[in-house]
């Protein structure tokens, strides 16, 4: 019998499974991004939250107090305002949730007419591959490899956008990494003082 090693670094959702079910150091948020990788979205976001047993309770006072202080926006709206009255605008995501990534994909073309030239995320290891390839391959970056982040660097691409790469290299985690990557946001604003 042939054996095909498997070279790609997607996983099967049947590995995937089993290394949940035989592995209690898989963390879920590594299932949740493996299960989004290969597009079983619905399955990564239930693989996140099953530890999650616990439901936090809301006091009557705070419900009272959040309904007279808030009140739901045009997200589109609020975000491109904000986008034109600063230099830099963050996106938070969800590493196992395409949501956050399809979200950023339909803003592109209002931030590019705000005047935002640059995109920058954690993932990308190295910017020589964006003037050669003119599209996300497997080196691009780790979260890449998830189609609809894919398809934000492919759109971002389309649209002129300077990738720029910002992840802390070597990567230790924890403190040490957050102050390296924001080094090198800051060296970008340096050379670069206009978005």
């Amino acid at each position: 019998m042939l054996k095909v090693r498997n070279a790609s670094p997607y996983k099967f959702s049947s590995d995937i499974y089993n290394n949940i079910n035989k592995d209690s150091n898989y963390l879920r948020g590594a299932a949740a991004s493996d299960l989004s990788f290969i597009g079983l979205y619905k399955e990564a976001l239930i693989q996140y939250d099953k530890p999650r047993n616990e439901i936090k309770k809301i006091s009557a006072e705070d419900s009272v107090n959040f309904l007279i202080n808030y009140h739901p926006v045009n997200a589109r709206k609020f975000i491109i305002q904000k986008a034109k009255e600063n230099q830099i605008l963050i996106f938070n995501e969800a590493h196992h949730n395409p949501r956050n990534r399809v979200f950023v994909t339909s803003l592109l073309k209002d931030l590019k007419n705000a005047g935002y030239k640059y995109f920058a995320a954690e993932t990308f290891m190295n910017d020589s591959f964006f003037v050669k390839e003119k599209h996300p391959v497997f080196f691009t970056g780790f979260y890449t490899m998830e189609p609809q982040f894919g398809n934000l660097v492919r759109e971002a691409l389309k649209l002129n956008f300077t990738l720029y790469p910002y992840e802390a290299i070597p990567i230790t985690g924890g403190k040490q990494r957050e102050i390296g990557e924001a080094k090198n946001l800051q060296t970008l604003l340096k050379k670069r003082p206009k978005r």
